[in-house]
This record gives C-alpha cells, structure tokens and sequence, in this order.
C-alpha cells in the first residue's frame, strides 16, 4: 500500500515537526496533537529513542548531521532549507537526498525493498508527500522513490526513517505498522471551503502492447514499437499530476495483469492498434456500467474525431484476458488498423495528436483541468492530426523519407536533437 497527497501552500493552517514522548505510537500523538496529515520523519537509535537526522523544532536541535531539507515557517508553509539556517520554527533534515534541483541523486545505494518515507517540493511550493508500507506490493528501493518523487513533480525531495517505521494518517488513508518512534511531521489543514479539498493522487498503470510480432503495413514497424512510442508522450503529459506505473515490453499477458493488481491503481489503460482489415477506433471493457465504461466513452469520443476511418464503438468481451483479468476499471484502446496502408500511415504519422487526445480523456476521467497545451474539444484545431507539410520545397524528400521509413514525417520544420539525427541515420543505412 501507498499514501501519497500534494498539499498547495494554502490548504496548510500549520506544519509542525512533533517530538515524541520517547518512542510513542502514530495513534498516540494523533489523538494528543489533532493533527489532519501524520506521519514518521527523523532517524533514531532503537535504544533510548536518540533522533540522529537533523530534527529542529521551536529552537530545540536533535541529531549529528547537518543537510537540507524542508523547513516550515510560522505560517505553515514548507520552503527548502539547509540545516535549519532560515531561524524556521521547524526543520526536517534528509536521510538521504532523493532529488536536488530536479536531477535525481546519483548516490541513492539501498536497492532492498523496503517501507519508505519522503517528502518534497514543486516548482509552484506544493508539499508532496509520499510513504510506501513495509512488505507492500509498492516497497522500493531508494532509486526508485526518487523516480516515484521525480514522477510526482518534485523538483527537491528527501528521504526519511522507512521500514517498519514508514507510517502515515491522513484524511484519506492511512498506513499503520504498530512501531512506536522517536518523532513526526504534523500538518493542520485549513477548512475545506477555504482552501479546497486535498485527495490523494491517483495512480494509473499504463500498458502499451506487448505484442512484437505484429507487424504493420508501411515503414509502421510493430504494433509493439509504436504503442510504446505513443505511451511515451502520454506519460510524459501525466507526469507530476499522477502516480504513474508502466508494463515493460518482456512481459507476459498474464504478468502484466499480475502487476497492475499488485500495484491497486485506480485506472488500468491498454493502448493497442488493431489487425484484420478494418477501419476506426474502438474500446474494449469488461462490462457495461461503472468506471470503466465512462473512461471508454471519453476515449472513444476524443480518437473517433480523429482518426480518418470509420470507427467501431465501445464493445464488451467477457474473454479480453487484460479487462476481465485486472482488478482496476480496465479499458483497452485500439487506435486504428496497423495492417492497411492508410491506418498505419496515420497512425505514424499522428502519435503526438494520438497521445493528446488519450491524456485529455484520462484527466477529464478524474475531473482534472488538462493543460493549455493539450487542451481542447474533439475535433477542434487543438487536437487536428498532425501532418507533414506541403507546398515546400523538401515535399518530395520528405515523402521519399517517410515511404523508405526514416522518419514520420511529423514536425517537418522543427530542429532535431542528436540523438533523433543518429536514429535516422542509422534508419537510412539499414542499421535499424
């Protein structure tokens, strides 16, 4: 199990580093503190409870080592520190360094599965907070809560006491082991209709075919290699606003499902292209009614005003393994047909409007303003198929160069990066 919040610097009343009475219960100091957020911060020795990360609260200093971290003003608000120095009221020092200035810490050596405790910063001052059960499905090592924390949108993040010691209540959910430790973090929340009110982040596992051998007409390559391409661009635009879990291409049917129920995400996606001759987009849930159906219904409403076939609708099958299987509100989206020449031109041709598209539904699923940048209604300029360009004078090469596979074709006059030039290259030479 996982707990994580983002807390916008005016939802926070006060923010306090509470020391324990000795080693004392999560439980015990909720009920004696009335804290809204509760969770385990600072290092400290089983033996008399001595705290040994930096811990400051209201001029009292407790452990050995100095280092940045989150301290948090007289107003509740958190702001990155080191060592206590801004005079704060409280101070929450690092175990370890998980993020700094948004690079994730090349120092990060504990790859044990463990309960994890962290926080961090956005960009914007939100408070991010995030703590994984001992003995979960989600237990990570410390690499992988940076990504976790990277993922969330930190641009600063520190780790902080784990294991059995990772505990968490919240409004929402919490986690509890039972340990008795030496000190938390406490927040205070304003009222709702003051500062609005705070979920926890929804996950949502993401699972582009696995299926290498289906090869499509054209230069499209496998229905493998294109859905992981498209699945690239959507997680980037998810990122920050969601947990994000992701299958990987060595993966079976069957522990791909296996995953997504371990990881409990709130939304399972399976993002396919389709064969045997037809034309349009269609998703494929379970069941009528529910979750699953109302996402399959956005998605369906965003691709069908975009792809140039004549689409197929939302249809159940009680035998799609990866819908009937999963315990989340599955849906798998089939794009286009990769095995006509037309269907698979359109789709290499329009993955970023493809990915647009699926993250405008996804976010308008969980109610979530979609960005300026991918904003828009189906079949509006914001979301019209991207196209290369004609009337100019590469027209011709350019096509030559999409028909020989070398490139799709999209953003003809936009500057590629080394590394997109080196793909090409090797792409021209037969390489790749």
């Amino acid at each position: 199990m996982a707990v994580s919040l983002v807390l916008r610097p005016e939802q926070i009343a006060r923010a306090e580093c509470i020391l324990a009475d000795g080693l004392e219960s999560i439980q015990s100091v909720k009920k004696r503190t009335g804290a809204d957020i509760l969770f385990n911060w600072p290092i400290y020795d089983f033996d008399g409870g001595t705290i040994r990360s930096r811990f400051c609260l209201f001029g009292s200093r407790f452990g050995d080592y100095p280092s940045w971290g989150i301290a948090f003003g007289a107003d509740g608000k958190p702001f990155w520190d080191y060592d206590g120095e801004s005079g704060a009221p409280c101070f929450a020092g690092a175990y370890s360094y998980l993020v700094r200035d948004g690079k994730i810490s090349d120092s990060l050596a504990d790859k044990s599965a463990n309960g994890r405790t962290a926080m961090g910063l956005k960009a914007d001052g939100s408070l991010v907070i995030y703590v994984v059960a001992k003995n979960s499905a989600q237990a990570c090592s410390t690499a992988a809560l940076a990504q976790r924390m990277r993922e969330l949108g930190c641009v600063q993040a520190i780790n902080g006491d784990g294991s059995y010691s990772s505990q968490i209540i919240t409004p929402a959910g919490q986690i509890v082991t039972g340990r008795k430790v030496a000190g938390y973090i406490g927040i205070w929340l304003k009222k709702e209709e003051e500062s609005g009110e705070v979920d926890p982040m929804k996950s949502i596992y993401l699972s582009p075919s696995t299926q290498e051998n289906n090869v499509g007409a054209g230069n499209y390559g496998t229905e493998e290699q294109r859905m992981n391409e498209i699945m690239d661009l959507i997680e980037n635009q998810l990122r920050g606003h969601y947990i994000l879990y992701r299958n990987r291409p060595e993966m079976t049917l069957q522990q791909v499902v296996a995953d997504s129920n371990a990881k409990n995400p709130d939304l399972h996606f399976a993002l396919h292209s389709n064969a045997g001759g037809g034309s349009g987009a269609e998703c494929w849930i379970c069941a009528k009614g529910g979750q699953a159906e109302e996402f399959a219904n956005r998605l369906y409403e965003e691709l069908s005003a975009l792809t140039p076939g004549k689409d197929r609708g939302v249809k159940v099958s009680t035998s799609l393994y990866e819908v009937n299987k999963t315990k989340a509100p599955a849906v798998i989206l089939e794009v286009e047909f990769h095995d006509t020449p037309e269907g698979a031109a359109w789709i290499v041709a329009n993955k970023e409007a493809i990915a647009r598209a699926c993250v405008r539904a996804i976010m308008g699923h969980f109610g979530d303003k979609v960005p300026p940048a991918i904003a828009g209604t189906p079949g509006s300029g914001a979301s019209e198929p991207e196209q290369p360009s004609t009337g100019k004078w590469y027209e011709k090469e350019l096509a030559e160069a999409v028909a020989a596979g070398i490139t799709d074709g999209t953003r003809p006059d936009d500057p590629c990066t080394r590394a997109e030039a080196a793909v090409m290259v090797l792409r021209a030479l037969g390489k790749r």
